[in-house]
Formats: structure tokens, C-alpha cells, sequence
């Protein structure tokens, strides 16, 4: 694999070890788990860097009801395999930076996002 691993301490780090795990992230993932709002910027890094991403445009609905595409980048599985070792070693690295800045688990961020979006939607229902 020709494609630079970048510092697991640094945002593109992280980016690069939840899309080694075969993840696809949106910007709202980068966001809660990783502080940044920069996902687009650390794709086009890790793109320069020789990393394959792809970016799949779905339709969402907005807080107001319309319908949006949004963005969802991802490596592909073969170039996850290629990765190989290197990149489980990344990973795990990538893994106990995040741990010890305490980092959200992406897991509890989805709970925490659902609960929110929960939320505002009954302030929604309540303030209209």
C-alpha cells in the first residue's frame, strides 16, 4: 500500500481510522466524535496522501422538512484489505488517542444525536 498513514493524533488520523473500520462518515459524525467541522478538508488531505475515498450523495430531510443530499465518504473494502496490518495497528493507535482525549464512542454519539434530534422535535411540536 503506497498511501501515507497519517499522525493518529491529528484530526486526519482520526478521520483516516473510522474509515479504515469500514465506516461511512458524514459530517455530523466528524463533528460529534472528533470536534471538527472539517470532514471535507481532512477527505481531500487523505486523497493527496494516496488514500481512495468515495463520496456517496444521499437525500435527507431537514429540520424544516425539505429534502437535502448530504455527503457520506468511505474507503472501499479492498483497499481496507490492502491496508492490511498497517492499518489495524492505525486503528488501534488511532483508537487510544481518542480514548485518552475522551474522544466520544461513536456508538454514544448516535444515542446522544438521537436523543437530541428527539428533543427538538417535541420543542418543535410544543413551540408551534
Amino acid at each position: 500500500m503506497s498511501a501515507h498513514f497519517p499522525n493518529p493524533k491529528t484530526v486526519k488520523g482520526q478521520v483516516l481510522a473510522r474509515l479504515l473500520q469500514g465506516r461511512e462518515l458524514t459530517h455530523k459524525d466528524v463533528w460529534l466524535e472528533c470536534f471538527s467541522s472539517r470532514l471535507s478538508h481532512h477527505v481531500y488531505a487523505l486523497k493527496a496522501d494516496g488514500w481512495i475515498i468515495n463520496t456517496i450523495m444521499r437525500p435527507v430531510r431537514t429540520g424544516d422538512g425539505r429534502k437535502e443530499e448530504i455527503g457520506y465518504y468511505a474507503i472501499p473494502h479492498d483497499v481496507i484489505e490492502q491496508a492490511g496490518e498497517r492499518g489495524r495497528r492505525f486503528i488501534e493507535d488511532a483508537t487510544l488517542v481518542a480514548k485518552q482525549r475522551g474522544q466520544i464512542d461513536p456508538i454514544l454519539a448516535a444515542h446522544i444525536a438521537l436523543l437530541a434530534t428527539g428533543v427538538l422535535i417535541l420543542l418543535n411540536g410544543w413551540l408551534t
